[in-house]
């Protein structure tokens, strides 16, 4: 394993370069393996943004308030293109499809409470008859001492493939797909477990 991804203290559970596919998702893990000093998670008052300044266009910083309210406080520039209006301030598990939207709470409660990480892809049309591949690094960050809530830290890298798109009804407003490729990360507390959907709903009271 890259002694880039561990310190004394706790260290990540995976090899970055393993588990993600592009080298700008493994490098935020990196980063943000430096952002905890040792500890279980990194405090904001540990969060150096300059580290990660090429990545911001493409990260988003969510607002892990319960698992049905998820605000997302910052969204990067690569993003606006693609939803044609501004979603900063939005409810990230509402942009879910209404039935996926348990799974999207859970997963958000899981990585900010366990705490743990995640590597996720989401596979999507686009207008040029192009699937466009994204892998989501995601990473936790503690609630503040002043009750403001714990964070999840997203980084995301786009891959785009060929593809010939299927007829889809068109959507009624934003809405970002759940990732049908999801794993939970060890960051040093273990991982949840993959909880069937039939059990959600119990899971998430």
């Amino acid at each position: 394993m890259d002694n880039d991804h561990i310190q004394n203290g706790y260290k990540l559970g995976f090899d970055p370069s393993d588990v993600f596919l592009t080298k700008e998702c493994a490098r935020f893990a990196c980063v943000w393996q430096q952002w905890r000093k040792g500890k279980l998670l990194p405090n904001r008052s540990d969060i150096n943004l300059s580290d990660v300044t090429d990545l911001m266009p493409s990260m988003a910083i969510l607002d892990v308030q319960s698992a049905k309210v998820a605000i997302i406080r910052l969204i990067g520039t690569d993003f606006q293109p693609h939803f044609g209006e501004e979603i900063t301030g939005a409810n990230f598990v509402e942009l879910a499809p209404p039935v996926d939207r348990p799974l999207r709470g859970y997963r958000q409660m899981s990585m900010s409470r366990h705490p743990c990480a995640s590597v996720s892809r989401i596979r999507a049309e686009s207008d040029e008859n192009k699937i466009i591949v994204t892998e989501i690094a995601a990473f936790p960050v503690a609630a503040s001492k002043d009750g403001a809530p714990p964070q999840v830290f997203a980084c995301t890298h786009m891959i785009q493939q060929d593809f010939v798109p299927a007829d889809d009804e068109t959507l009624d407003g934003v809405q970002i797909p759940i990732a049908t490729e999801f794993n939970f990360l060890d960051i040093g507390a273990g991982k949840p477990s993959e909880i069937p959907a039939k059990n959600l709903s119990k899971a998430l009271n």
